[in-house]
């Protein structure tokens, strides 16, 4: 009889290889009670219940490890007032193409319909007149090389007959930036074909009153 009771403890330690020891309180019941099946029933709840412990908390620990590790998204660039004709005026992120040129952060901007021109816009809001306190300067950067080429502007009112010319000169950096005042006479909104070489664009910029 003994060596059938040997035989049970060591069929239980074939079936459970678990790094917690058995309870010292379920041994002494094994030796006590070598021929009864409720101890060895106790036994085994006990150590099902310690070999199934363990992967629950690793698996929490290696969630907490993911949710940690997860990178906070870049921010983005927000509307502001100010666009027209389908051309929005943002804030915030510019174009990766336009680090070549080192452009100042925190600034409305505009960009073309073809994407090829963005335009910073250093006198926000834009008013009709010519300005000095501040001026209308817009900061052109294009995407397309100049080949010393001047940037050219003209200027329409939007349901209007009036036109204005625009000659800036490609002798400015770093990178194919091109620095302008834009003075409009009177206020609304203005569409703008762009052109330097052989490549064009188009923007819309709107004007205030003085």
């Amino acid at each position: 009889m003994r060596q059938r009771g040997g035989t049970h403890r060591e069929h239980l330690g074939q079936h459970f290889h678990c790094r917690y020891a058995m309870p010292v309180g379920s041994v002494k019941v094994l030796r006590a009670h070598r021929h009864t099946i409720f101890p060895l029933v106790v036994s085994l709840a006990v150590l099902t219940a310690s070999c199934h412990s363990s992967p629950s908390a690793t698996s929490s620990k290696a969630s907490v490890t993911t949710r940690a590790s997860t990178p906070s998204p870049r921010p983005t660039s927000r509307q502001v007032k100010g666009g027209c004709d389908g051309t929005p005026l943002k804030i915030g992120r510019l174009p990766r193409w336009t680090l070549a040129a080192k452009p100042p952060t925190g600034l409305p901007f505009a960009i073309s319909r073809h994407r090829d021109v963005v335009g910073i816009l250093f006198g926000y809001p834009l008013r009709a007149g010519h300005r000095s306190n501040p001026a209308n300067k817009v900061l052109w950067i294009v995407n397309l090389a100049r080949h010393a080429r001047p940037l050219v502007l003209v200027g329409r009112i939007e349901g209007g007959h009036r036109v204005v010319h625009l000659l800036e000169p490609a002798d400015s950096g770093p990178g194919p930036i091109y620095p302008s005042n834009v003075d409009v006479p009177v206020a609304g909104c203005w569409n703008f074909s762009i052109s330097w070489g052989r490549h064009t664009d188009g923007i819309s910029l709107l004007f205030r009153r003085p």
